[in-house]
């Protein structure tokens, strides 16, 4: 007898725990290492998903700080991927 899937609808649009790889970024993001005081500055203001939270205000601001990043080599957009993790807290980080 199969067992019942008990999940929701919205369930089924989050990535399984298996499927998060960090192949998303791309091969040449292998090429740099971010820097500990960078992951920091990151880190100071992180977006959590909260309704009183602007995600626009979030994403500007993030740009920002990618942008005082240039590496040969490294395309514009692995730069900015890489460190999107460290700016996102609590439900956003899910």
């Amino acid at each position: 007898m199969a067992q019942a899937d008990n999940r929701i609808l919205r369930d089924y649009a989050l990535p399984q725990g298996s499927a998060i790889t960090s192949s998303v970024v791309g091969p040449e993001a292998n090429n740099f290492d971010l820097n500990p005081v960078f992951i920091s500055f990151m880190k100071r203001e992180r977006f959590g998903g909260h309704p009183l939270e602007n995600p626009n205000a979030h994403l500007r601001k993030f740009l920002v700080k990618c942008d005082t990043i240039k590496l040969n080599g490294v395309s514009t957009h692995a730069i900015r991927l890489r460190p999107l993790p460290f700016s996102l807290k609590d439900r956003a980080s899910d």
